[in-house]
This record gives structure tokens, sequence and C-alpha cells, in this order.
């Protein structure tokens, strides 16, 4: 299933909670949407939530995706199983 939006944190943090999103607007931007509230943020901010937005604009998402692959990857198995557990279709050619 194709989608446009993934929590990559939700925690609950001394006293309160923390989240991340990753969000891909309708414009193409990838935005990382993150929320800390609790007595530790009221201590560090003077408030009781901080609210965060990191945006890459679209001219650039396909080079952060491109950086993050060869983090995670060094070979077309890992690849391969790792599309399959995230039920993310793909093919595969190969010419020998």
């Amino acid at each position: 299933m194709k989608i446009n939006q993934i929590n990559l944190r939700d925690t609950q943090i001394e006293g309160g909670k923390s989240y991340l999103d990753a969000i891909i607007k309708e414009n193409g931007e990838l935005v990382l949407e993150g929320c800390d509230n609790g007595e530790m943020v009221r201590e560090f901010w003077g408030d009781f939530d901080y609210e965060y937005w990191i945006t890459i604009k679209e001219d650039y998402k396909d080079t952060m995706l491109l950086h993050l692959l060869k983090e995670k990857f060094d070979n077309q198995d890992a690849l391969k199983e790792w599309l399959k557990e995230k039920n993310i279709p793909w093919d595969f050619t190969s010419y020998a």
C-alpha cells in the first residue's frame, strides 16, 4: 500500500510525550514534523510543548533518499528482503 506519512517516533518522556512523523506533502516536499511535551520540555524551553518542522524541498528529496539507501544497503539481497518486509512492489531484471 502506498503511503505518504509514517511515524518515526512515539515515546513517553519524563511526564510527557515525544513524536516525530515524516510526511510527503502534496507539493512534493518531505517534512519531518515533531512535538515534545511535558515537564522536561517546560524546564528546558519554559513552555509545556515544543513543536518543530524540518522541510526538505522537493528538488532535494530524491538526493536524501539516495543517501539513506546508501547508508542502509550495501547489496541487492538486503534491499530485496527489506522491500518484501515492507510490502513494497519491485521488479528485478538481470542480464548474464
